[in-house]
């Protein structure tokens, strides 16, 4: 393949890529990786939720506490990375 033809096939790719990207908007985009995101994390919850069967596994009260304490921590500050912070608004005490 010489350099024109290379040239031309990025060109297209190129093309092709960004009207991808022009069809779909930001709020389309956030709902699909939104939807896949927390469609495997449900998965994965529900995957840990084996480990609850007493004839398979053994664990205690705390272990359980620290796993649902750190579970919790964590969609805490997920969740508040979503809030919108007015930055501009004065300090007062």
């Amino acid at each position: 393949m010489n350099i024109l033809s290379r040239n031309y096939q990025k060109e297209k790719n190129n093309e092709i890529f960004n009207k991808k990207i022009n069809l779909e908007n930001k709020q389309e985009k956030f709902k699909r990786l939104a939807e896949k995101r927390v469609s495997k994390i449900l998965e994965e919850l529900r995957i840990l939720s084996n480990l609850s069967n007493k004839v398979i596994y053994e664990f205690n009260e705390e272990q359980i506490d620290a796993i649902f304490s750190r579970l919790e921590e964590e969609l805490m500050v997920i969740k508040s990375k979503f809030k919108v912070y007015n930055r501009n608004q004065k300090f007062k005490l």
